[in-house]
């Protein structure tokens, strides 16, 4: 039998390895997580700005989701995690293209590359790692000695949303129905069809003061005109195909023809033909109270137009001398075809009399700080800004 001092010591010595091995793990598991907190941090950076530079890349075409994966490996690459390692990513498996949904904050994944699907991708997201399954994952500290694992998985993602602008600090007062601007197969309507304001006129288009609660009356929309008022989209503004175009179109805002605006893309529940309908009025310098598009309807988006030409109060000669045909929206001016249902006895006059005529322009980039953010559906204008949303 050992003595008892020699068992004593026995005791201390055991408890002595347990407590280098316990403390011996504790600093393995702490060298450890931070070195994963590191990488984590370095991977997360070039996720984020991976998918900054493929969000920007989206235009509602083929070029730019041909662009967008090689810009975000491009950007992750200029990235590092531990030991000067740069973040790569393999851009069929680690860039996914699809649409975020902003009421939900939900990403789906898009692989159709339909017309419509064009339409709808608007974001990207970015998924990266040092991990076992790549060859590259975090070697652990003192692995086998004090931990099990020899190795380490640190994944990270991310989703930057792009395409169109979401908001607009200077929009032009008129809103166009979504219906309008797309066809059935997801396409947008960007044929030689010019999009007019006319007191008789029917075709889901209206003025408006691009404030909620804000009536669009015309002294509403003259001030729009005059001053930037800010919109952005799911907020409903007032809308009224019904003004008299008169006071409206003399107003100094179009004093310089043709011009480029930035317009609200809004949601219409029914989208009726354009029509000829003549104007039914208490007044005469009263509003149409035959007119159709009228109503408070959501902003889903926006669109760019150039404003070409605008007739006076008489039209004897159609085209007119001073009809921009040089211009490369613009082009030539429209002809009585192009308004069905219009009597030819009212043709050019008075029919034609202070008549606003815009053409849409389909991929087109809105630069500068009225660009808007990002994210929000494609009606041929895409801004080069995006944001980080996952």
């Amino acid at each position: 039998m050992q003595p008892r001092q020699e068992r004593q010591r026995g005791a201390v010595l055991i408890w002595a390895v347990v407590g280098l091995v316990t403390v011996g793990a504790l600093t393995a598991l702490a060298i450890n997580v931070g070195r994963a907190l590191s990488v984590r941090g370095g991977l997360q950076n070039g996720a984020d700005a991976a998918a900054l530079a493929a969000a920007a890349e989206l235009n509602g075409q083929l070029t730019g989701l041909a662009a967008a994966p090689q810009a975000a490996v491009a950007l992750a690459g200029q990235h590092q995690t531990d030991m000067g390692l740069a973040v790569t990513l393999d851009p069929a498996a680690d860039v996914v293209l699809g649409a975020w949904d902003r009421t939900t904050s939900l990403f789906t994944p898009v692989y159709g590359r339909t017309l419509t699907d064009l339409r709808n991708i608007n974001a990207v997201q970015v998924r990266d790692g040092r991990e076992a399954a790549r060859g590259n994952a975090v070697p652990v500290v003192f692995g086998g000695a004090f931990l099990s694992a020899r190795t380490l998985d640190v994944r990270t993602s991310a989703v930057a949303v792009g395409g169109g602008p979401c908001e607009d600090k200077c929009a032009f007062p008129a809103a166009f129905a979504d219906c309008l601007l797309v066809n059935p197969d997801g396409s947008l309507n960007c044929d030689d069809r010019f999009y007019v304001f006319n007191s008789d006129w029917q075709d889901n288009i209206g003025f408006t003061s691009l404030e909620p609660g804000v009536s669009a009356s015309v002294p509403n929309i003259k001030a729009a005109l005059g001053a930037c008022v800010a919109s952005s989209a799911d907020e409903p503004i007032p809308i009224t195909n019904g003004n008299p175009v008169q006071p409206i179109s003399q107003d100094p805002f179009f004093k310089r023809l043709p011009m480029t605006v930035n317009a609200p893309v809004v949601h219409a529940d029914r989208c009726p033909p354009a029509q000829y309908q003549k104007c039914s009025q208490a007044s005469p310098n009263g509003p149409c109270l035959n007119a159709k598009f009228v109503g408070d309807m959501t902003v889903v988006g926006y669109v760019t137009l150039k404003v070409c030409y605008i007739t006076g109060s008489t039209v004897k000669v159609w085209p007119p001398a001073d009809w921009p045909a040089g211009d490369a929206d613009c082009g030539a001016a429209p002809g009585i075809e192009a308004f069905p249902g219009v009597d030819p006895s009212q043709w050019p006059d008075p029919f034609l009399k202070q008549t606003l005529f815009l053409k849409h322009k389909c991929h087109y980039e809105q630069p500068g700080n009225q660009s808007g953010v990002g994210g929000c559906g494609y009606y041929g204008t895409y801004t080069t800004r995006s944001r980080l949303v996952q």
